[in-house]
Order: structure tokens, then C-alpha cells, then sequence
């Protein structure tokens, strides 16, 4: 069985579908909202984020990209500044971005090609984000993709993303 140990007055374990359960109620409680995006970039050439917006200004995202035909997957965290925001995020936002991704497939998260090694990488962005009232979504990020390679590397990012905050 699959669980979390609580610490009580004996261990015990709980499952994980409880523990999703109690976080999907707490979240009920909160201004939270499911979103989706789907986009083009450079170096990035798609991703696809998952996650959730919280009281309309900061979003929680899981992603996944090909960064130069280098899968990368990760967590992202975006804040949505300026602009009136009530669950939603305000129609034209500032955004800024905070992501670390990695390549699962790796082993132990980084490949060995041709004198390249490719590793976990990890972006820092500003841009604009445009939402509709009835919850379609486009953000435009510019910023900077850090890389643990044999030495610290750094280049630019642009992505563009579609999407939907439920």
C-alpha cells in the first residue's frame, strides 16, 4: 500500500488517494482553479504545463518540454502581478517564473553524448499573461535557461503558451 506516515501516538500509515482527497477539499476552501497550457518556444520547442492557480495571483505548475530534443520535465511556480485579481488572474498581467526541471530518462539526471553532457536545468522568466473572463489564457515568457552541463551555462528562453484556467 502506498501511503504517507503520520507521526501519532503509534505510526500509522494513510493512504495517498486521503491524503489528494484532503488537499482537493482544502482547496475547495480556497480560491484555487485547475489550469492547462500548451505552447511553442525557443530553445524550448513545446511544452505542455498542468497545475493549479491560487487566489488568482500565484499558479503552481507541473511541465514538461523538449529543450533542444531534450526531454525535460519539472515544477514551475508563476506569480501574476498588477491588475485587480479576485479567483481569477487580472486580465493583463506582469508575470515572473520560477522553474527547475530535469530529464527523467537519465541516469542519475544527466547523459553523456559526444562531450555533452546534458542536465537539469533551470529557468528564470518575466513576461506578459492575457486572460479572457471566461478562463482562456496566453502567456508570453522571456528569460533566462540555466544549465548544470560541465560548467555552468546560461542562454536565453522565449515560450509561448495557450491555455485554459478552469
Amino acid at each position: 500500500m502506498t501511503g504517507v506516515a503520520l507521526r501519532q501516538s503509534r505510526r500509522r500509515r494513510v493512504p495517498l488517494a486521503c491524503v489528494a482527497a484532503l488537499l482537493w477539499c482544502a482547496s475547495a476552501q480556497a480560491a484555487v482553479r485547475p489550469l492547462v497550457f500548451l505552447g511553442p518556444g525557443f530553445p524550448e520547442l513545446l511544452h505542455g504545463e498542468l497545475g493549479v492557480l491560487v487566489n488568482g495571483r500565484v499558479s503552481v505548475e507541473a511541465r514538461v518540454g523538449w529543450v533542444v530534443f531534450n526531454l525535460q520535465t519539472g515544477l514551475a511556480v508563476t506569480g501574476w502581478f498588477l491588475g485587480e485579481a479576485t479567483d481569477r488572474p487580472p486580465r493583463h498581467a506582469l508575470l515572473g517564473s520560477l522553474e527547475l526541471r530535469f530529464n527523467p530518462t537519465l541516469q542519475p539526471m544527466r547523459l553523456r553524448s559526444g562531450g555533452e553532457v546534458l542536465a537539469g536545468s533551470l529557468g528564470t522568466y518575466a513576461g506578459y499573461g492575457f486572460t479572457t473572463e471566461a478562463g482562456f489564457s496566453v502567456r508570453i515568457l522571456v528569460g533566462a535557461l540555466w544549465s548544470a552541463e560541465q560548467s555552468l551555462a546560461v542562454g536565453p528562453n522565449v515560450t509561448v503558451g495557450l491555455g485554459w484556467i478552469f
